[in-house]
Order: structure tokens, then sequence, then C-alpha cells
């Protein structure tokens, strides 16, 4: 893997400015052009240098089973740390490549002209409570740690660039929370996603952290701290793509990361956002929907899990980004809980249900736990499938109204 041809330059609409680096594949013989933009009052912002380009490379390298060589310097801490990140992925994953980095030499550290801090911000629980934690309000004995100036929302993560009409939606709901917490919104635009299906079903399992890390050092020329909010706590961590042990080592001389709230589980984060009327108001967690007048789909297991606390937490008719009519708990009897956070998740909510006595959400999630264990083999052979054959993925989208058929048949939904 051959990294080449850095440059910053005029985007091809001429709103925004893009970053942009060649990427020639060894295994697959093709050359391609990965690239960020962000619209031009932020392009000062943008650092021309090699770290954020060897973060994004590091864990394709590992799962392609291809060497780095890079065409220019990096910093030697991030060298260093990404040397060290290669070796923690291994003891996850160790079925992978190690990759050996090939850099023409170091750069000369520097420090950012402003001394800003970043978070990245889609609007869901851990995003928001990493917001509210960290800001100038007090905030409860959560230690937040840091005073964020700069909210960081990618577009072409979880939703589509070529779903604009539901990114402008969401844009506009999380451009009314920064504007009400005092903060800056910066949008960055990103085609890391467009070949994806090369890389099996990567993205959680190794490689969204790293892609975050990229995010954060290509905007290294003003933010020296970024945080990414945590998704599972100290005492439930498993091998994942975001967590307390890599993400920091995605660090340079110039710019920090930082793996955030790891002390708190996602029952203690709604809880702690429920508090908060405008966070309410701007509460995003669904990947489901499709609509550009929707931020969620109210149905889909993401949105019936937070739901579900919202609930617990007395605030149905006060979280008005969910459609509560219809809603019922029995609604989560039938989710497809199949992976480790689901389970773990929905095991959450039943024990803070029955600390409150709520027999009918704990009955509710009980029977979906239940159906977990009977469900097991259909979740083992969904993974089997795309782990065996990823080029599948590239029809997602005609194969999903089969599987959804599939799990139908079989009475699970979500």
């Amino acid at each position: 893997m051959k990294l080449t041809n850095l440059k910053i330059a005029a985007a091809p609409n001429p709103d925004w400015v893009r970053a942009s680096v060649d990427i020639s594949f060894d295994s697959i013989s093709e050359k391609r052009n990965y690239w960020f933009e962000v619209e031009k009052p932020f392009a000062s912002y943008l650092e021309a240098n090699w770290d954020a380009w060897l973060c994004f490379a590091a864990p394709y390298a590992l799962l392609l089973g291809e060497d780095i060589e890079i065409d220019g310097p990096v910093d030697r801490l991030l060298f260093n740390n990404v040397s060290a990140l290669i070796r923690q992925w291994k003891q996850f994953h160790p079925q992978y490549h190690s990759p050996k980095l090939n850099t023409a030499g170091f750069s000369s550290p520097s420090s950012p002209k402003h001394q800003e801090v970043g978070a990245f911000f889609s609007g869901g629980v851990d995003s928001l409570f990493t917001l509210l934690r960290n800001s100038d309000v007090p905030n409860s004995g959560l230690d937040g740690h840091y005073t964020i100036d700069k909210l960081l929302l990618v577009w072409g993560f979880d939703i589509p660039l070529d779903n604009a009409a539901l990114f402008d939606t969401t844009r506009t709901y999380l451009q009314d929370a920064a504007e009400k917490l005092g903060k800056t919104l910066i949008v960055i635009r990103t085609n890391l996603l467009e070949w994806h299906d090369t890389y099996e079903n990567s993205w959680e399992k190794v490689v969204h952290g790293s892609a975050l890390a990229a995010v954060a050092h290509l905007l290294g020329k003003k933010l020296h701290t970024v945080l990414i909010a945590s998704t599972f706590t100290y005492g439930q961590l498993i091998p994942f793509g975001s967590h307390p042990l890599t993400d920091p080592l995605h660090t340079s001389a110039r710019t920090r990361i930082v793996h955030d709230g790891a002390q708190f589980n996602r029952i203690q984060k709604t809880l702690h956002i429920a508090t908060s009327p405008m966070a309410l108001q701007l509460l995003r967690v669904c990947t489901k929907t499709l609509h550009a007048d929707q931020l969620n789909c109210s149905r889909c297991q993401k949105c019936l899990r937070t739901m579900l606390t919202l609930d617990l937490a007395g605030q149905t008719r006060n979280a008005h980004t969910f459609r509560w009519d219809g809603y019922s708990p029995n609604l989560f009897r039938n989710i497809f809980l199949k992976t480790y956070s689901s389970k773990l998740f929905a095991e959450e909510i039943r024990a803070y249900a029955t600390a409150l006595n709520r027999q009918d959400v704990v009955a509710a999630v009980s029977t979906a736990l239940l159906r977990a264990k009977l469900q097991s083999p259909l979740g083992i052979l969904e993974t089997f499938i795309r782990n065996r054959f990823p080029k599948l993925l590239r029809y997602k989208s005609h194969l999903l109204p089969i599987k959804k058929r599939i799990y139908a048949l079989c009475g699970f939904s979500g």
C-alpha cells in the first residue's frame, strides 16, 4: 500500500476545500483517490501533513495484509504510537497481518496556532453526553475535563453522501445545538466509505476510531485535542474500532486524541441527557431512517432502546425527535439482538426497569433477550456470510429485503 500525491486544493464544489491522497493497493492492483472536505470558512484548519493519512491507512493495511509506504514525513510520536496500535490490534485480531510502516522520515514537531478542543458530534447518546459533560455548565460531578470549542460532524460515515436531504435535516438540528451551547459546528465530507466493502465487515470491528482520528489530524492546524465519545464502559470492553486502549494511540506531538466517558454506561448517559430539555430536542440515534423530515424512525433497535430508557425517565412527552404515537414497550419483544452491544444495552435497561418496578419493560426486554438465545444461529450465519463473502456488501440494498423476509419468517425484526 503506497500513499502518494498529498494535496489540499479547491473541491469540485467551490464552497468546499479538499484534502486528498492517492493510495495504491497491492492486493487488489488498484489506485484510489481518497478525500476529506471542509467548507471554505474552515479551510484554515486543514493541515497538509501525512499524519492523518497514516491513521487512515493503518487499519486497512492490517485488514488487507499490506505494508504501508508513505511518500512523506510523519510525526515521530504518532509513528511510534501507530506501531503500538498495530500490535494491540494484532492481539485483538490474531488472524490479521501486522503491517510494516515505511515513511520518508519524520516531521519537525510544532504546536497548533490556536489551542482549541474539538469533539465528534452526531447527536447520538454517546456524543451528546460527551458534549454535555465537557461544557462550561456545572455537570453534577460528571468530571468533564475539557471545554469544547468545535463540534465535528462527518458526512459520509453513518449518512451516505448521496442522501443530502437527510444530512441537511441532521445538520440543521445539530447546528441549532451548537449555537445554543455557544459552540461552532464544523462539517467534514469524505468518500472514505465509497469502497468500504473491500475491507469486510470491519467498520465497527477495527476501522472507525482510526477514521475519526484521521479527521482530527486533518484539522490539526488549530485543534490540539479531539474527543471521541466512548461506546462501552471500562468493565464492558471488547475488541472494537473505538477503544480506550487504541484511540489514544492515534496521538501525535501536535494533536491529542482522547477516548471520553468510559466510566459511564449507556443508561447513565441517557438519563443525564434526559435532564436537559435542549438535549432532548436534538437526540438522534437512528441509522435506519431514510426520510429527511425525521431524525429517528422510532421503530428500529437503537430507537426503541433509547425510547425505553426515556420512558423509564418519564420523558416521553419531552423527547420530540421520536414518534411516540403507537409506542409500547412490547415493540421491543421482537427486536433481533444479535450483537454483544445490543444484548449488553438491553440487559442494562432490564436492570434499571427492575429497580423501578416497571414490569412491562422488564417483560418486553426479557422476551427479546430470551429470543436472542434462540436466534443466535441466524446471527452466526449472517456474520459468517459477511466475513466469508465481503463483496456481497456491494449488493446490500438488494439483499436487505431478502434478509428481512427471512428474519420475519423466523419471527424476528430489527
